[in-house]
């Protein structure tokens, strides 16, 4: 408390100036219509720009997700190829038959660490 009231008495010029210099802008853009439209109008932008970054910052958020979801559809997509299975029967090609065989079975999966400058390189 002592040091707010030493600050106070240190800046009190200062901080009434700041303080009439507020009420004489509040009388500006109260009282004459051109500067409170252009008020008005910049404030409107400049939330507009605050908006636009904040989406932009949640959809960047929400790419993780975004991310695992694709991964998944194309391990799914991936296993109804028809590349991924083996004709028991040459002249037939149907994939839900009996007739055909897995060859693989794609799953999704995230990297957590890999290494691309050995001999023998690894990706976990």
């Amino acid at each position: 408390m002592r040091s707010l009231v030493q600050f106070i008495y240190r800046f009190h010029i200062g901080l009434i100036f700041l303080l009439l210099q507020g009420i004489c802008i509040y009388f500006l853009f109260q009282h004459n219509k051109f500067h409170k439209s252009i008020f008005v109008n910049s404030s409107r932008t400049i939330s507009g720009q605050l908006y636009e970054q904040r989406d932009l910052l949640s959809d960047y958020l929400r790419l993780n997700e975004i991310n695992d979801t694709l991964a998944w559809e194309n391990a799914q997509l991936k296993n109804r190829e028809i590349s991924s299975f083996v004709d028991l029967q040459n002249n037939l090609a149907l994939i839900n038959d009996t007739l055909m065989k897995r060859k693989f079975l794609f799953t999704s999966a995230k990297v957590i660490n890999n290494s691309v400058n050995k001999r023998n390189n690894y990706i976990t």
